[in-house]
């Protein structure tokens, strides 16, 4: 069974999805869920490290996030979490420019 069947029915703009571990899924899950229907300008982070010194974030829409966790060289353990709800954070760019924190 493929692990990300889930994608399918995880691709609702008005649900947030949270991903433990997903960088090595992350490419083919983006891509599935946007396949099925989830807007390519849902806004997504990824958080490397979370709760700790080192950590760091990268915050990107959707389409965008594979490349620019790839460019931060994010690594794990790292969450991923995608939804209208990362948009709250008062660390989400308010321009169309992906931002690393």
């Amino acid at each position: 069974m493929d692990p990300l069947y889930v994608a399918e029915n995880a691709a609702d703009p008005d649900s947030t999805l949270v991903v433990y571990m997903g960088l090595s899924t992350l490419p083919a899950l983006s891509s599935k869920l946007m396949k099925h229907g989830l807007p390519v300008d849902t806004p997504a982070v990824a958080v490397e490290r979370g709760t700790t010194p080192q950590q760091r974030m990268v915050f990107a829409e959707l389409k965008d996030i594979v490349y620019e966790v790839k460019l931060a060289d994010l690594v794990s353990p790292s969450l991923i979490i995608i939804g209208r709800v990362v948009a709250l954070s008062p660390l989400w760019p308010q321009s169309s420019e992906e931002a690393v924190v």
